[in-house]
């Protein structure tokens, strides 16, 4: 999963995949195609927009992948994350004080607005929630995402998410995940 971002000088977001090219803008009332690959920048969109102001600036983003749709790798959560990070940096949004008030400097406090984002709830009273894209799930897919760390073993709990036990990770062992196809 790798992107390109360019910012714009209007409030628009650009996307182009192999998939094609969706051009959205950054408004409260932003919508996609709910079967599109596009409803989850929408998401995105309409919710910064919603929580952060309708006088947003847009970035055109370049995103290949080789992770197959809909094969259960989080690449639509991972879609989210990237929309949100290159609109943030694009608006400056650590500085805005919502953005500060609920503390989503804080990683796990960003994962639980992510996760919120995608399933349309409500991240506390300042940063209310929308239809997001239409499924219901948490902040997992988005916690390992954006809290990864590489040689380091992390436990999370959700709801909100949280920062359970943080350890190195020994080098001289191997994990080995098996599937017994039942």
């Amino acid at each position: 999963f790798g992107a390109v971002c360019c910012d714009r000088d209007d409030n628009l977001l650009r996307i182009v995949t192999r998939a094609g090219v969706a051009t959205l803008p950054l408004t409260a009332d932003t919508s996609a195609p709910t079967a599109d690959w596009s409803c989850y920048s929408a998401a995105v969109a309409r919710r910064l927009a919603r929580n952060f102001g309708d006088n947003l600036l847009g970035v055109d983003l370049a995103i290949e992948s080789d992770l197959p749709e809909a094969s259960g790798m989080s690449s639509s959560s991972a879609l989210v994350c990237l929309t949100f990070i290159a609109l943030a940096r694009r608006n400056s949004l650590a500085a805005h004080p919502i953005f500060t008030s609920a503390r989503l400097g804080a990683p796990e406090h960003l994962c639980h607005y992510l996760g919120c984002i995608e399933n349309g709830s409500s991240c506390g009273e300042s940063l209310p929630g929308d239809a997001g894209v239409g499924t219901f799930g948490g902040s997992e897919d988005h916690t390992a995402i954006m809290c990864c760390e590489a040689q380091r073993l992390r436990v999370y709990s959700f709801c909100p998410t949280r920062l359970e036990a943080d350890t190195p990770f020994c080098t001289s062992l191997r994990l080995v995940i098996a599937a017994s196809g039942a």
